[in-house]
């Protein structure tokens, strides 16, 4: 069961005929549950161009069965991957070198104000159907989002992903043009099934801008 993402960023831009691969890397795994019957694995992964450089990466926390676990801590193969870590977004520098007339134009730019609220009127309904099709294009195996005669409707779930995107493009309209962003920390603490309807709040944290005139600005909100 997907618990949530942490450091969330675009490192380079994907362009049209790119090929990308996925790596992860096992940081740790922990126990979980009164009888210890869950493992939570601590996992960072990695989107790599064909030029093996890093467009995306995030870090995963993830429970399983205790039983259906296999993974171990990816100790023997960090000396591999220690070169992938990144702090800093190259895509996030290089938007900051370019002019500002260079990106889309902003006069219908809704502007946000630090200790706004704003309540979205778009919703978003995963329908059965939906969930499955993805689960089956993305190759989303846990039977928690698919398999309807082992588990109740109740115990079937919208996958954690799916969840996040949908909060997030219902806000769209109402934040704007965003050129670039980052996401430290993404949590679900509670259940999301087939037919829930799923309702977005922004709260405006802060704003500054980033460029002469205002032209563009950094803005941390919270959903």
């Amino acid at each position: 069961v997907h618990l949530g993402f942490t450091s969330i960023f675009q490192n380079r831009p994907l362009v049209a005929g790119d090929t990308v691969r996925a790596l992860f890397s096992v940081e740790k795994v922990e126990q979980t549950g009164k009888n210890k019957e869950y493992r939570v694995a601590h996992t960072t992964h990695w989107l790599l161009n064909q030029n093996n450089e890093v467009v995306v990466q995030l870090q995963k926390k993830t429970m399983f069965d205790a039983q259906q676990l296999e993974l171990k801590s990816s100790c023997d193969k960090k000396d591999t991957l220690v070169h992938l870590h990144s702090d800093k977004s190259h895509f996030r520098q290089w938007l900051l070198q370019k002019p500002s007339t260079t990106f889309l134009p902003l006069e219908s730019q809704r502007s946000l104000v630090p200790g706004q609220l704003i309540v979205h009127d778009l919703v978003k309904v995963v329908g059965h159907s939906e969930a499955r099709m993805l689960c089956t294009l993305l190759y989303i195996v846990n039977p928690h989002h698919h398999n309807i005669v082992r588990y109740q409707p109740t115990d079937i779930l919208v996958p954690g992903p799916i969840v996040m995107s949908a909060g997030m493009s219902n806000s769209a309209l109402d934040i704007g043009e965003v050129i670039y962003e980052e996401m430290p920390l993404c949590v679900h603490p509670n259940k999301t099934n087939f037919g829930d309807q799923i309702g977005t709040l922004t709260y405006v944290m802060s704003c500054h801008p980033l460029a002469e005139g205002n032209e563009i600005e950094e803005v941390v909100i919270k959903q």
